[in-house]
């Protein structure tokens, strides 16, 4: 090969190798969101409401740390990996039994944290923020009062 040829050739093994990593990348990143819907339907698995969207509407807000979004996921990512692909495919207890051992992890306790907490708040949140009003209903809770004000509202 001479230098003409190498020069031509230098993008384009450039630009095919920048579409194949993005590709892995979005590859990682839909498995990683079927991971976190699996384990938010494992934590409350309340049939009657989609904590899912609750936690794609608060990730995309402006107002959410970018770095808390990446750590969540990461940790889907590594839950994917490390059941080869299946974690999804598991029954409901061979998915309790792995999530109990990530969870002994320094890694995974802070990982199943998070994702407690932001199911719990979506589980909870006042129904202005997220139509989860069926949660109180199934529970037989009440509304907290003073209820949220529109005028606080973030879209």
């Amino acid at each position: 090969m001479n230098r003409r040829e190498f020069i031509a050739l230098v993008p384009i093994v450039g630009v095919s190798s920048y579409f194949l990593i993005k590709n892995l990348h979005s590859i990682d990143h839909a498995h990683a969101l079927d991971i976190i819907q699996k384990v938010q339907s494992h934590i409350a698995p309340f049939e009657s409401i989609n904590t899912f969207d609750f936690f794609i509407q608060t990730t995309k807000h402006f107002t959410f740390n970018p770095s808390k979004k990446s750590f969540l996921i990461q940790g889907a990512q590594k839950i994917y990996y490390q059941s080869g692909g299946d974690f999804i495919h598991y029954s409901k207890q061979n998915q309790e039994k792995f999530l109990d051992r990530f969870a002994q992890t320094q890694y995974g306790y802070g990982w199943m944290s998070e994702m407690i907490n932001i199911t719990l708040e979506a589980s909870f949140c006042d129904s202005l923020y997220f139509d989860n009003q069926k949660v109180f209903d199934t529970l037989g809770l009440l509304r907290g009062e003073p209820r949220a004000s529109k005028k606080y509202l973030y879209r």
